[in-house]
């Protein structure tokens, strides 16, 4: 039975927001939508046969486009599983060294066999700072937890900060208890980051939804939209989850690195409102400004969002409907929008955008109005 509560890691991950959140401060490249294991909750429908990745020339092209960018700092390599691509993975871990960029990487940890192997692997990714080994009840069901430990192991060693990231359904207390349990002796030398499983690619089809942990998305604004992920296609989305398991042009999509420049998609997600509005209010938010365009236009709006009980899954369908996209592209053209988004985003982050200054002088001439019709 799923538990009707708010989801407890995203209120954690939200505290104290507006001193951890910043926009455009990492990019997260797929370099392979291949994958060595088919697991049951993957919601990017990854497996060993997959074709798609980034050409190790446009690799490095991005990182070094990001290393121009004076906010962004970091480089997540991720995939499919990165470790596919490991020749690669050394070569652009040591470039990110190179120009001052820091690296890290997630992988579901089938390459630690041993420690010795562990070791030899994990050395040569000079300059890797973090690295995320994905495990729990679904990776274990082809990748055995001793490997997990012998990661564990070998970053406190080396000096690299491990995260264990575990997906968890509806008992999540259990099932990161169980993680912690078959870690035992390890405490400290590893923190874990859960996240519930979404209903979307393989898990879609393949987990009971009655399994999957519910909570209310109501007023949770989506940290992953700070920063963009760049699929192994080049599509730069704002978006590292449920929209991967929907191919074609999403409102989250802002650009291709192959067709522009890294600086260019920063600038049009800076400037685009969707994004901008998901960052600070999540789909919720998005769903409003729907139904406030849907009532200035006497379109009835049907969608009752407490029938969503989860962050992707609303989000969507605010995002992927064709009505309420339309709807909401026609909303975000209200000048009040970009006013709310902006000074929102300057009291919550202490970003100053375009937006921004065009609601200062906006706000100031209207001052200035009211004055001169009283007086």
């Amino acid at each position: 039975m799923s538990q009707n509560i708010s989801n407890p890691e995203f209120e954690s991950k939200n505290e104290s927001a507006a001193f951890k959140r910043s926009f455009f401060s990492s990019i997260e490249i797929v370099v392979t939508s291949r994958c060595n294991i088919k697991c049951r909750h993957c919601i990017y429908d990854c497996q060993p046969f997959s074709t798609e990745q980034l050409s190790k020339s446009a690799i490095k092209n991005l990182i070094k486009q990001a290393a121009k960018l004076d906010s962004l700092r970091s480089v997540i390599f991720t995939g499919g599983e990165a470790f596919l691509e490991y020749d690669s993975l050394v070569e652009n871990i040591a470039l990110c060294e190179d120009l001052e960029l820091e690296s890290s990487l997630v992988t579901n940890g089938f390459w630690a066999l041993d420690s010795q192997i562990t070791n030899q692997k994990l050395k040569k990714l000079k300059g890797l700072k973090i690295l995320n080994v994905s495990t729990d009840s679904f990776h274990q069901e082809f990748v055995p937890v001793d490997r997990i430990r012998n990661i564990i192991k070998s970053c406190h060693e080396l000096g690299v900060e491990c995260i264990v990231r575990v997906s968890y359904l509806n008992d999540p207390a259990s099932e990161i208890g169980i993680i912690k349990k078959q870690l035992t002796g390890l405490e400290g030398l590893y923190t874990i980051s859960a996240m519930p499983v979404a209903p979307f690619g393989r898990a879609a089809t393949l987990i009971d939804t009655l399994l999957i942990y519910e909570y209310d998305p109501k007023g949770i604004p989506c940290c992953g939209a700070d920063c963009p992920v760049i699929d192994s296609n080049g599509d730069a989305k704002f978006c590292p989850g449920g929209l991967f398991s929907h191919p074609g042009n999403s409102l989250l999509k802002v650009g291709n690195i192959l067709d522009e420049t890294l600086e260019t998609i920063k600038k049009s997600a800076n400037l685009n409102p969707i994004v901008q509005m998901l960052r600070l209010r999540g789909p919720s938010g998005l769903a409003r400004l729907i139904r406030n365009q849907a009532i200035k236009e006497g379109i009835p709006f049907l969608f009752q969002m407490e029938e969503v009980r989860d962050l992707c899954s609303l989000c969507k369908y605010v995002i992927t409907d064709p009505d309420n996209a339309k709807l909401l592209q026609r909303a975000v053209k209200n000048p009040e929008v970009h006013r709310e988004i902006a000074l929102a985003r300057f009291h919550e982050f202490g970003e100053i955008s375009i937006f921004y200054e065009k609601s200062v002088y906006s706000g100031a001439k209207r001052t200035a109005d009211i004055t001169v019709d009283t007086m």
